[in-house]
């Protein structure tokens, strides 16, 4: 897995002093200028030094993000290909990415980023595809900050197998966010990952669920005949 755990355990850790240094001298050279003219530089240029060593030094929510996402375009990628079949005409599948950051556990960092969401140190995420009659998943739950925080799982159903895919909120959450997950007709909870809350998950799920029962009045218009 491609993750900067280092680096992005900077992202949970109190801004560095060096930032408020550099706005201290920047704030000083203005009435510096009045008193000693030119040498108003010297100030100005410290603290624009310590501005830009501090951003880069820093690292944003968007840095995370962007590790993330390749790690979710992998997963994808991989259940894409493991089902990949070139006798079919239509040998490959669509498959969607639903996850979202886990907001509860023992030892979690959370932050909220500038654009006013929770990004937390453990990511859970399943890739879903279906293809011919049959759901495939590969899931997996990941640490940002530590490579030896890892899990995974992976799932291959036909359509009467599956009773519902669930979606909302999650009961009982401190942080509130959406969920979704997968039940067998057995009664059994074959995925659960958390969810963002948007329209495209909702009419995926909307999408699924129609596809098993259609599947369901299928298989019952075989045993009546």
């Amino acid at each position: 897995m491609n993750m900067n755990y280092q680096s992005n355990l900077t992202y949970f850790k109190p801004k560095k002093a060096l930032g408020y240094v550099g706005g201290v001298f920047c704030l000083l050279a203005v009435p510096a200028f009045f008193m000693v003219g030119i040498f108003a530089l010297i100030p100005l240029i410290i603290g624009v030094l310590c501005l830009f060593v501090n951003r880069e030094l820093n690292v944003r929510g968007s840095d995370v993000e962007e590790q993330i996402k390749a790690e979710t375009d992998r997963l994808a990628a991989e259940l894409e290909d493991k089902h990949y079949d070139v006798k079919q005409p239509n040998p490959r599948m669509t498959v969607t990415v639903i996850g979202d950051y886990v907001t509860e556990g023992e030892g979690l960092k959370i932050r909220r980023s500038s654009l006013g969401k929770n990004i937390t140190s453990r990511y859970r995420v399943a890739a879903v595809g279906t293809k011919n009659g049959r759901l495939y998943f590969l899931e997996e739950s990941f640490s940002t900050i530590d490579d030896g925080n890892y899990s995974s799982s992976e799932g291959d159903y036909d359509f009467t197998e599956l009773d519902r895919v669930e979606y909302g909120p999650a009961e009982g959450a401190s942080i509130p966010h959406s969920e979704f997950a997968i039940i067998a007709k057995s009664g059994e909870e074959v995925l659960r990952v958390p969810a963002p809350t948007d329209y495209t998950t909702e009419k995926y799920v909307e999408d699924l669920n129609a596809d098993f029962r259609r599947a369901h009045a299928k298989t019952a218009d075989q045993t009546d005949q």
